[in-house]
């Protein structure tokens, strides 16, 4: 009786079962498809794994299942079952392509690459390998052989959009702009709503200068998409190299109430406060930015520019060291710093990071001018004349550089060298002051001409009526011509505009020794010494002064002090007066 009921339940077992295994592979297999085009992934493996128990000879199923377990991520387990239809039918491209767009996800890209190719030589024609081959090659950067393969793959399949977008790419890394934006038209011709499409032409149109193109594509990519960050990023970058730095921080500033934390768009923020010469505004915005990524060369050169501005010399040398450790190629940064050292008087220094930024960028005109700036102040004449000269090679049109070799030319004697620098700066700009006041000197000391001088005088000062060195100059003619209460006056007015300006000082009181105040004259060589203690001509007009009065100790103190400045002629007054 046991025997029956056992029997009886494997005949019941078997009506069971029997519909199912009834269905053929095909019809599980098709039945998988249905599910997976409707996204019930799962379901679909459920029934391919019953056809592949149906038949496990069936490549199909084994390749439908693979494409779901791909769809799941599950990339392993699809591998396992692309190699088990290819395998069963080792001519089957699809699965070699498919096979192949596993491995890429997970970025075994020569491998890869070799099953697309293997696709490819099973059917020349095949497109979409020729594309899938060409992201492979795009993965590990070899854009040439990807811009191949993508050119097969569009000219097989003209409306292939990701091949044509995926070479814009490809093209962008090889800095051939023009061919990029061919293909990214394509490409949003082909889909007019692909965004990163139209993100990416905007970027290729910035690239190129051409900023209100990148911010129309910008403008459609946001009215497609209003929170890709991206393009207000592009958007704003545009806005700041058309100068617009309002509309340009706005956009910066919407992308950090997207992204708090974007360190690039707090940067950018900064710059636009920078170049509106917001610089605490700046400042605050560029602190945040280097809090969130200490690594921004760019941010510490520009947060250093505006302490600099500020004339907070050491905290712009700090941030500038900043950009320099991070950047050791950065000629800005070292040109900034030698401004720094510069407006310090740390000549040397300055001349060191000048040499820097040279050597990094030889085509850096106003580093060759600051250079020779620094040598002028060090009284190397010849030297700063070289570096003037290599200004003007670089820059024709630099008016500075002229006056200053103009200067050199004078300090050693060559009026007529000078002469000729002064009226090239007054050619280039009739409105450049200075080269009014610095030819009244030449007027004087190469024509005798106290007329023309006082012409070129007052020239300048009406250019510039903030001129300190033309009032000195001009002080210096009225006394010649015998102007005495103008000349005073002229003296006064410089000291007016910048107390701080030793040099005002120090000739008011060569002026009042000749008008035997000289009291008087030792006390502005006393202002002079105190705000440029490293002059050693100070040293040299107030030791003169005290020998007047006959204070000896005094005289060779200041002496002294000349000499250990490097001044050539003290030794002489030493070694007559001093004991």
């Amino acid at each position: 009786m046991k025997n029956i009921i056992i029997s009886l339940c494997l005949i019941a077992l078997c009506s069971i079962v029997a519909p199912v295994l009834a269905q053929n592979a095909p019809e599980l297999n098709n039945r998988g498809k249905e599910k997976a085009l409707s996204g019930k992934f799962q379901e679909a493996i459920y029934d391919f794994s019953q056809a592949i128990a149906y038949d496990s000879l069936y490549y199909t199923a084994h390749y439908n299942r693979a494409n779901a377990k791909y769809d799941l991520q599950h990339f392993a387990e699809a591998l396992a079952d692309y190699h088990t239809a290819i395998r069963l039918k080792p001519n089957y491209k699809e699965a070699y392509n498919n096979r192949g767009l596993t491995l890429h996800a997970l970025r075994q890209y020569n491998d890869a690459i070799a099953d697309f190719g293997q696709a490819i030589q099973l059917d020349p024609k095949y497109a979409k390998a020729y594309s899938n081959r060409g992201d492979a090659y795009l993965q590990l950067k070899q854009f040439n052989a990807a811009i191949a393969d993508y050119d097969i793959a569009t000219r097989l399949d003209g409306n292939n959009t990701t091949a044509y977008f995926n070479k814009a790419i490809a093209y962008d890394e090889l800095r051939n702009p023009e061919a990029a934006l061919v293909n990214y038209n394509r490409a949003i011709d082909l889909d007019s709503m692909h965004i990163e499409a139209r993100y990416r032409r905007g970027r290729c149109h910035f690239a190129q200068q051409q900023y209100d193109n990148a911010i129309a594509d910008c403008n459609q990519t946001l009215k497609i998409a209003p929170y890709y960050r991206k393009a207000h990023n592009c958007r704003a970058d545009a806005y700041y190299a058309l100068k617009q730095y309002e509309q340009a921080e706005k956009d910066y500033l919407l992308t950090t109430e997207y992204e708090p934390e974007n360190p690039r768009a707090w940067t950018g923020s900064g710059n636009c406060r920078m170049k509106t010469k917001n610089y605490n505004g700046a400042l605050s915005q560029y602190a945040i930015a280097l809090r969130i990524d200490p690594m921004q060369p760019e941010a510490w050169r520009n947060k250093a520019y505006c302490f600099y501005v500020q004339k907070k010399y050491k905290e712009a040398i700090d941030d500038y060291s900043q950009a320099i450790n991070q950047n050791p190629d950065d000629a800005q940064a070292w040109h900034g710093r030698a401004d720094c050292y510069f407006q310090l008087k740390q000549y040397w220094k300055a001349i060191a990071d000048y040499d820097k930024a040279i050597a990094l960028d030889k085509k850096l005109s106003d580093s060759w001018y600051r250079r020779g700036y620094a040598k002028y102040e060090l009284k190397r004449y010849e030297k700063a004349i070289a570096d003037f000269t290599q200004t003007i090679a670089l820059d024709p049109n630099y008016t500075d550089a002229y006056n200053y070799r103009g200067n050199s030319h004078h300090y050693l004697n060559n009026d007529a060298e000078a002469w000729n620098n002064y009226q090239q700066a007054i050619k280039i700009n009739p409105k450049y002051a200075k080269a009014y006041s610095n030819r009244s000197i030449v007027q004087r000391s190469l024509y005798n001409n106290y007329e023309a001088a006082l012409a070129d005088c007052n020239k300048a000062i009406a250019l510039n009526p903030k001129l300190k060195q033309a009032y000195i100059n001009r002080a210096g003619i009225k006394g010649h011509m015998d102007d005495q209460a103008g000349a005073a006056a002229d003296y006064d007015k410089a000291i007016e505009i910048d107390p701080k300006y030793a040099e005002s000082w120090s000739a008011r009181g060569n002026y009042r020794f000749t008008q035997t105040n000289i009291q008087g004259a030792i006390s502005d060589f006393n202002t002079a010494i105190l705000t440029d203690p490293e002059n050693d001509n100070f040293y040299m007009n107030r030791a003169k002064a005290y020998f007047a009065l006959g204070k000896m100790n005094d005289a060779c103190a200041d002496w002294k002090s000349a000499k250990k400045l490097g001044n050539k002629t003290a030794d002489a007054q030493i070694a007559k007066y001093c004991r």
